[in-house]
């Protein structure tokens, strides 16, 4: 009878744990889905952008048209390139600085974080 509830108690801690794996799935999926994916800054839009690879960083958003800032992600109307030249998260020089490289794409990201 032992070995029934030792068995019995660990189908219950494997039930516990695969609970908790699922949970941390269902975690890490939100946290990649809502903190780490670059998305429209218009909260009635919210579309992801994954394709920057580098060029100008006034970007626009293909579902809604909204221009915003690759650097901060602000919302910048219909047109960010007045933004984007003199944001103060542009690691680039101030006025002139619309273009850059996927590698300096990621250090604004990173700063902004």
């Amino acid at each position: 009878m032992e070995v029934l509830a030792q068995i019995a108690d660990l189908e219950t801690e494997l039930a516990v744990l695969q609970g908790v794996e699922a949970s941390v799935v269902r975690h890490r999926r939100d946290i990649v889905e809502q903190i780490l994916t670059l998305k429209c800054p218009r909260q009635r839009c919210k579309a992801a952008f994954v394709d920057f690879d580098g060029g100008c960083f006034a970007l626009k958003c293909y579902q809604c048209g909204c221009g915003f800032c690759a650097c901060c992600l602000a919302d910048c109307g219909e047109d960010a390139h007045c933004h984007v030249a003199n944001c103060p998260q542009n690691p680039l020089p101030r006025g002139r600085a619309l273009h850059g490289t996927f590698a300096v794409f990621e250090l604004a990201q990173q700063l902004r974080r």
